[in-house]
């Protein structure tokens, strides 16, 4: 959700864009025959997106791709291009190959849980270009390396980073700046937590052992 639209990531290859005022469908992304590929307009599937800007960044399996925001809602249905990839650090994974699982955006900047090389990639989505005619690939930042942890959810919140780990109940804090843990911030004994977000001074989490959204109230 944005000031403007809401963005509703699909799992048959597309993603639909509705007016946030008042709810009237606006344009979609993807491809509307559901058929999969590797041109410009086609996805695979939509794990998540998050705004950053002018820039709508998506999960599209192990593969962040970025749209111009004002080509989504202009462009006519299913002939939004995307405008570049994000490639993660070299010696790190394999080449848009990070095992990707949350998303977050904190100044300006997106950051990647990649549980498989038990990291966190951080990149800066301005540096996706928007040249007619041409991809504008971009490369991580900075990469947050977790020897004893695999990251799995999300968020930003607070100046801070929470993230959940795998085969664990807690969401730790972290520094955006450095990666450093600052502590604990809640535990939920027997339960693994995925994806996370907070609305309303409520967090809704997946439980992953249960396979269910769970919600919870504190501070």
């Amino acid at each position: 959700v944005s000031d403007r639209y809401i963005f509703v990531g699909m799992y048959n290859s597309r993603i639909n864009i509705f007016d946030r005022r008042t709810l009237q469908f606006v344009n979609a992304i993807g491809r509307s025959d559901g058929k999969w590929g590797d041109d410009i307009y086609s996805m695979t599937h939509c794990y998540g997106l998050r705004e950053c800007g002018e820039r709508l960044m998506v999960r599209d399996k192990n593969t962040i791709r970025g749209y111009w925001i004002y080509e989504a809602v202009t462009e006519p249905a299913f002939r939004v291009p995307w405008i570049g990839k994000v490639k993660v650090s070299e010696g790190v994974g394999y080449d848009y190959q990070a095992r990707i699982h949350g998303m977050a955006e904190y100044d300006g900047r997106m950051y990647l849980t990649d549980w498989y090389n038990k990291s966190v990639q951080v990149f800066t989505p301005s540096k996706m270009e928007i040249v007619f005619g041409e991809e504008t690939h971009i490369t991580s930042d900075a990469v947050f390396k977790y020897d004893d942890i695999q990251p799995l959810g999300l968020l930003a919140y607070g100046g801070e980073l929470l993230m959940s780990v795998q085969k664990s109940g807690k969401i730790q804090r972290y520094d955006p700046e450095t990666g450093d843990l600052l502590g604990v911030l809640a535990e939920f004994p027997g339960k693994e937590i995925g994806r996370m977000e907070i609305a309303r001074g409520m967090l809704y989490y997946i439980d992953l052992k249960a396979g269910k959204l769970m919600k919870a109230k504190g501070e």
